[in-house]
């Protein structure tokens, strides 16, 4: 982190309005016309003589209202607004669309102030909105036809935000404070022996801020969130109080304001006093605004709204020393697909306002402050993947070091103001940031070109779209089709990003949505045709596409990465060259996909569940499967249940829907239930990891296959068939449940199966990560099934006396009697940790390391070896890194 950091300051921003005499017009031929502008009240009443009308289109004049307590009224003029924005004013991207949102910061309407933040962020997403926030001092500023007049000329005029005080104009203008930073690195907010309320207090800031509180003296900590567990919340409080605090953990709804007073009171009632109050609750649901509801919406305002209004009464007469708010600079700057969140957290800046002008009055007691954070380090409200790469790639912002958090509290607890911003980076590029330059900027790449002039035509421009796009995705431009499908490129959220951000340094501006709304390159060009054609003739010619030798260009270098993507697309290591064989020694090794079937759960969401609940998934077999008892007959009568019928079985182990594999419904009979559930989970693992078999089985590709299994039986009918004189032959090859996923994926790498009986299916992983380092392939599947197929398997365990007579395995048990035979399937998607962290996938965890041996000559066959185990286990630990 020091490295990340250094050279970087931290700046505290404080909101000032500054009179601006000269007004900057908007740019040469943006003028809005009469059907270009909205004008929306909120708070705001015009005088009954004095209409927008003859000034403004009526059809385009709104007003929200609403009404109840501050923070509904809030959030129902938020809704509103979204879905005005999202129904009637967003549109297909042509020309400019002003909307000017007037508030009023009088008394508690001026929390309305906070509903700025979502034009903010839907500006990021539609370049063609231009929203202004108008502020008037008053709710009835609109006393005369002259000042409707100027809200009119103020439509044609570069601000962003501007107040009118009387008929003086007003700009916002962010400042960083003059406040002694350096001095002020060993501050502390926390006082000995305090008593401090965090809400969310368990989530990654909050859990921070209360460790930082542990410096002092015997502090009481008082944490709540919507729920707790007695594992890694309970370990939490633990770890505090061995640093001397008394920690209290509660569950309960931010937003239920007799919970949040109950707890307040109760605090009071077992402590005697209350000296801070930090709300740190909140929630994400980021959506792009087309896709946003008003539940997506709600979701979100709750708990920052709700709840810190709930907050604020809970605590109304309590002498408290501060309440601070942990908001973000998302409600200052904008972001993408978080216009709900920015209008959650403008919501607290401006409700700190009006809680401070209470406390001044006497009516509240305590500092407010709303504090807007950056980046964290560890956790919390992040801006999705995208944004972040282009705020640190640009030097915009860089993630604030987690030591800093606490000194920055302090800080702002010296400053009287009841809103500042916090931002951490370069200090040269504090005003570009502040200029609005936190929109990921275009990254100045253009694709190269050949010669000179082009004609604006669709066919230029599809050639240019084809060079942005081959770079991105790592394919020669000559091997994308401008008609197909663009997801069939594996083009995700960050990706998409990407592309426009590029595309904007030729044509300027864009909807971030505008890969969704043209479906391909055609489309695609049609519209650049229509609204760019300009630039593209100012741009040199692009060259008709190079003839192609083996299948790509002649002295073209084959690069690219293999990019997460949602379930389909092309496999962009295809243009690539095979990595080379990595070094010796452990490499680690992402699991980025997972797929299973175990029993009673159809997948690892009932799985985990089931682990949670303590549920006890063995059962007698189903009666389907095979009549048990005719093979038990020899047995005495008690033993014929618990030796032939107990285990854990997997439901629908003979479903399988063969014509979505390209295989016949006779063909699928003779196919082991194995080699088919395999084949079913491999599909689904690929899937979770975000990929297709389009994308990993394109032609070039290097996609391994490992299955470990133990029984192939299934051939056993078969030949009982064939006894019976049935000319049925089934196959009983192991290596054709890896090989028919290779097939049908047209995987090319290593596609093998392992028997190495109970360890099966660890081995293939074994083997797969091995696989990986040595560059066989750079993508691969492992994992193992079994299936009980046959009664032949319960007779032999029960004739070597391997299975329970219970039901029940009980290891070391001096009652222990065998094993319980279980059925499973599970696949996992591994890839290099290096290259699935560049790629952006999803890891559910890393393997650091595997090792293999065997026990050897032992006293029995079936007999293990403690001292070769342990030998195993040291070498794995030695050559993961780890200390054990």
């Amino acid at each position: 982190m020091e490295s990340v950091n250094r050279g970087m300051e931290t700046f505290l921003l404080e909101p000032l309005w500054a009179e601006q005499t000269s007004i900057p017009p908007q740019p040469a031929g943006q003028a809005f016309h009469d059907d270009d502008l909205w004008l929306v009240f909120c708070g705001v009443e015009a005088v009954p003589d004095v209409s927008p009308a003859g000034r403004y289109d009526p059809a385009r004049c709104v007003w929200l209202s609403a009404g109840g307590d501050v923070a509904g009224r809030y959030t129902a003029c938020a809704v509103q607004l979204l879905a005005l924005l999202r129904d009637k004013i967003i549109r297909p991207p042509s020309r400019p669309v002003r909307l000017q949102l007037v508030v009023t910061d009088e008394g508690d309407a001026g929390v309305m102030q906070g509903l700025g933040a979502v034009l903010r962020s839907v500006q990021r997403e539609h370049p063609a909105l231009c929203g202004q926030l108008i502020v008037l001092d008053s709710a009835g500023w609109i006393n005369s036809t002259q000042r409707m007049d100027m809200l009119r000329r103020e439509a044609d005029t570069a601000g962003d935000v501007v107040r009118f005080s009387g008929d003086t104009r007003q700009v916002l203008r962010w400042v960083p404070i003059e406040d002694g930073k350096d001095a002020a690195d060993d501050a502390s907010p926390w006082r000995d022996n305090g008593v401090y309320w965090i809400t969310g207090g368990l989530g990654g800031l909050g859990c921070r801020l209360a460790q930082s509180a542990c410096g002092v003296k015997q502090p009481v900590l008082v944490l709540s969130g919507r729920s707790v567990d007695a594992g890694e919340q309970q370990q939490f409080a633990d770890e505090l109080r061995a640093l001397g605090a008394s920690v209290e953990l509660h569950a309960l709804d931010v937003c239920d304001a007799q919970a949040m007073r109950e707890l307040a009171q109760g605090i009071i009632a077992r402590h005697g006093r209350l000296n801070g109050v930090i709300h740190c609750a909140g929630a994400l649901s980021d959506r792009l605004l087309h896709a946003m509801s008003a539940e997506d919406a709600e979701r979100v305002l709750a708990p920052k709204v709700s709840g810190l209004a709930a907050v604020d009464l809970a605590t109304c007469d309590m002498t408290l020393d501060w309440l601070i708010a942990c908001s973000s600079v998302t409600a200052i700057a904008g972001n993408t697909g978080q216009s709900n969140y920015a209008a959650a957290n403008g919501f607290m800046d401006h409700f700190a306002r009006l809680r401070q002008s209470w406390v001044e009055k006497g009516e509240r007691h305590g500092r407010t402050l709303s504090l807007s954070w950056p980046l964290l380090s560890g956790g919390g409200m992040q801006p999705d993947e995208a944004t972040l790469f282009y705020l640190r790639r640009n030097g915009l912002m860089i993630t604030l070091p987690e030591e800093q958090e606490p000194r920055v509290i302090a800080r702002a607890l010296d400053y009287p103001a009841a809103h500042l911003a916090v931002w951490h980076g370069d200090e040269s590029k504090l005003s570009q940031w502040l200029s609005g330059g936190s929109r990921p900027a275009p990254s100045g790449k253009k694709p190269g070109a050949l010669a000179a002039g082009n004609d604006a035509s669709p066919e230029s421009m599809t050639r240019y779209l084809k060079q942005c796009l081959s770079g991105t995705l790592g394919l020669d431009a000559s091997r994308i089709d401008e008609h197909a499908p663009l997801e069939n490129y594996g083009i995700d959220s960050v990706m998409a990003v990407t592309i426009i951000r590029d595309l904007e340094a030729v044509f300027g501006p864009l909807p971030v949505t505008l890969l969704f709304e043209y479906q391909d390159i055609a489309g695609l060009a049609q519209y650049f045709t229509a609204h760019h054609g300009d630039a593209l003739q100012a741009l040199p010619a692009i060259a008709p596409p190079a003839p192609r030798q083996n299948g790509r260009e002649r002295g073209q270098p084959q690069t690219g990465s293999l990019r997460r993507t949602q379930q389909r697309g092309a496999w962009p290591g295809a243009g690539r060259a095979m990595p080379a064989a990595r070094a010796e020694g452990a490499l680690d090794i992402a699991i980025i996909g997972l797929s299973g079937r175990y029993p009673g759960a159809t997948d690892l969401n009932q799985f985990w569940r089931n682990l949670l609940n303590g549920t006890d998934s063995i059962t007698t077999l189903p009666a389907w499967r095979w009549e048990w008892q005719r093979y038990f007959h020899q047995l005495p009568a008690e033993k014929l249940a618990a030796y032939g019928s107990w285990g854990g079985f997997i439901d629908g182990v003979d479903e399988f829907d063969p014509l979505f594999f390209n295989l016949s419904p006779r063909d699928a009979q003779y196919i082991d239930p194995q080699e088919r559930l395999f084949l079913q989970c491999a599909w689904h693992a690929v899937e979770d990891a975000g990929y297709s078999r389009r994308t990993l089985g394109a032609e070039g590709n290097n996609t391994g296959v490992f299955a470990g299994v133990m029984y192939e039986e299934y051939q056993l009918y078969g030949a009982q068939a064939q006894a019976r004189g049935e000319e049925i032959v089934l196959s009983g090859s192991a290596a054709s449940i890896a090989n028919r996923v290779s097939y049908f994926c047209n995987f090319q790498g290593p596609s093998l199966a392992v028997d190495t009986m109970c360890s099966s299916s660890l081995t293939a992983i074994h083997l797969a990560c091995h696989s990986l380092r040595r560059g066989e392939c750079s993508v691969a599947l492992a994992g193992g099934v079994n299936v009980s197929v046959h009664p032949n398997k319960y007779v032999l365990l029960s004739r070597g006396q391997f299975a329970s007579g219970t039901g029940r395995c009980r290891s070391f048990g001096a009652d222990g009697d065998g094993y319980v035979p279980g059925e499973g399937v599970g696949v996992a998607v591994l890839k290099p940790l290096q290259q699935a962290v560049a790629d952006g996938d999803h890891i559910y965890g890393v393997i650091k390391g595997s090792a293999l041996n065997h026990g050897g000559k032992v006293n029995g066959y079936t007999v293990p070896n403690p001292k070769q185990q342990g030998r195993v286990i040291r070498r794995a630990l030695r050559e993961s890194g780890v200390d054990a």
